[in-house]
């Protein structure tokens, strides 16, 4: 059972198009943030964002 795999290059514009649409609301972002940092912020208007183009 020999497979190979080819993986196909990854776009990361498109990536970053799609994560800046799914994150656009304030208060998703903040709910990913919390659950990434481990934190329980509540406030979405007190998130300061950077962007870097």
């Amino acid at each position: 059972m020999n497979q190979t795999t080819q993986i196909q290059p990854v776009n990361r514009l498109y990536k970053s198009r799609i994560f800046a649409m799914l994150y656009s609301d304030r208060k998703d972002l903040l709910d990913l943030y919390n659950a990434v940092s481990g934190k329980h912020y509540e406030d979405p208007e007190l998130l300061e964002i950077f962007q870097r183009f």
